[in-house]
């Protein structure tokens, strides 16, 4: 077996994937306070974690940790609307949004590809994860047999901008922290003798 696959992430990839999942925890369930009521992170989580770790793991214990969290969810009385037999098409949802946080990493972080590829990247992923979502929940779900294909598009449509600007938002705050950490780590550095 590839040594790789059996090592474990670095600690760097270990602390972002703590902070990942502080993230999807602190907005996808809101336990600890329900007037707080921030946007799901979870798509931005995905993509973060494709642009800053490189292990295999990490996305399986991000999937993993979805479905502990919307578990919870439902036994603490959540609707069960969305567990469908389309739920299983969250993990190409989540997965396509990681594939495109790894094509920006392939960049230099902070180097002005990689701001191009993430203008790009995110956005792509976003329409993308936008699609596998809605389209398996239309076709799985067992809600929308009177309705038209063209006539669900229309109603969820207007949802779409809202990922973008959370998924966006998120991620820009999650890199432009990175970036000061870096800044910061690379000019103390440069201090020292």
């Amino acid at each position: 077996m590839h040594a790789r696959f059996l090592s474990l992430p670095a600690p760097r990839e270990l602390l972002a994937l703590m902070l990942l999942l502080v993230a999807m925890w602190s907005t996808r369930f809101h336990y600890l306070d329900p007037a707080i009521d921030l946007p799901d992170a979870s798509w931005a989580v995905f993509f973060l974690a494709g642009v800053l770790t490189r292990h295999w793991a990490i996305p399986a214990l991000l999937l993993l940790n979805a479905g502990a969290i919307d578990y919870l969810a439902l036994l603490d009385g959540v609707s069960s609307y969305c567990v469908t037999p389309a739920y299983p098409f969250l993990i190409p949802t989540y997965l396509t949004l990681w594939a495109c946080g790894r094509w920006v990493s392939l960049a230099q972080l902070g180097s002005a590809q990689s701001f191009v590829r993430a203008a790009i990247a995110l956005p792509l992923g976003v329409v993308g994860a936008f699609v596998i979502s809605n389209a398996s929940f239309y076709a799985l779900a067992g809600y929308f047999e009177d309705m038209s294909a063209l006539a669900y598009a229309n109603a969820v449509a207007r949802y779409l901008p809202g990922y973008l600007m959370s998924t966006a938002l998120y991620s820009a705050l999650a890199l432009g922290f990175v970036a000061l950490v870096r800044a910061h780590a690379s000019a103390r550095s440069a201090r020292q003798p």
